[in-house]
């Protein structure tokens, strides 16, 4: 990762003596110093961070006990262990960390390029998302809907048993044969549809129709490699499965989305959907499609 990289600092000293660490400005820490804070007495099963900035520099320097930093740019993501004091985490601006892993008496100091500024923090996740989707497809990525194979039924289990998915799908609680079972059906289905996603030859996510009738059909979909959530690769699964639609004669799609989800709500209003009804905490959505019925 660019953005975020370890420093290894110089250390002077040797054992019968101990050691000593000079942090410099603008040389060794590669900012201005405007701020220095520290965490002490953290439980171990604590986790701290959550957050990114929009503008602020830090390096982060572990020194008592460790600890672990998962960060992540939107693209990339790389879990730091910060157990030397004299090694720093250097995290530019638009970084989402988490802070885990403490071990007894840790203490983590902070130097920081800005002075503390609420409005410069990043706490939603889903934000950091939308900011970070500056990377978007470019002519270069491939985006393909494809055959939903075993493989793809056995990520789908890792993917809707992830928490966070789970309750974003609104997925029920199945057991594993019963997953298996509604496999070994789907060739007998006609009244769903369904398709692997693949990005640049990687399966990252599921997608198709369901509750399908003469006239209408129900989208559903999912990115369950999150690292690729927020780069508009639902915009370009989207249109496929509205070209899809077309071509079974389908004149209306609709969904249903948790009220709460704010990302997908915008992706589905982007592409035509608009809102119904609001049963508690789901949205019913859907849109009228131009059909090309053919025979």
């Amino acid at each position: 990762m660019k953005n975020c990289y370890i420093i290894d600092f110089n250390s002077i000293g040797d054992e019968q003596r101990g050691y000593l660490v000079s942090l410099e400005e603008n040389k060794n820490i590669p900012f201005s110093v405007k701020r220095v804070y520290y965490t002490y007495g953290v439980p171990t099963d604590a986790q701290r961070g959550f957050h990114a900035h929009k503008n602020l520099e830090q390096v982060l320097v572990c020194t008592s006990g460790s600890l672990k930093v998962k960060c992540f740019d939107g693209k990339n993501e790389k879990v730091y262990s910060l157990d030397n004091p004299s090694k720093g985490l250097y995290m530019s601006n638009a970084i989402w960390r988490e802070i885990y892993d403490y071990s007894e008496n840790t203490v983590l100091m902070v130097l920081a390029s800005e002075l503390y500024d609420e409005s410069d923090y990043i706490r939603s996740y889903d934000d950091f998302l939308e900011m970070s989707s500056k990377v978007e497809i470019t002519s270069k990525d491939i985006v393909e809907l494809v055959e939903y194979d075993r493989e793809y039924l056995d990520l789908s289990w890792k993917w809707l048993n992830d928490k966070e998915i789970k309750s974003l799908t609104m997925a029920p609680d199945i057991t594993r044969k019963e997953q298996l079972n509604w496999f070994s059906t789907l060739k007998n289905k006609s009244d769903y549809i369904i398709f692997g996603i693949k990005y640049n030859g990687k399966k990252i996510g599921a997608v198709g129709l369901k509750n399908i009738t003469e006239n209408s059909a129900e989208y559903w979909g999912y990115i369950g490699e999150k690292k690729y959530w927020g780069r508009k690769i639902g915009n370009i699964v989207i249109d496929n499965i509205i070209e899809i639609a077309k071509n079974y004669g389908i004149e209306k799609l609709w969904l249903k989305v948790k009220k709460d989800n704010k990302r997908a709500t915008r992706l589905y209003k982007s592409k035509g959907f608009k809102e119904k009804s609001i049963d508690e905490d789901i949205v019913i959505m859907d849109m009228n499609i131009l059909c090309s019925k053919e025979g």
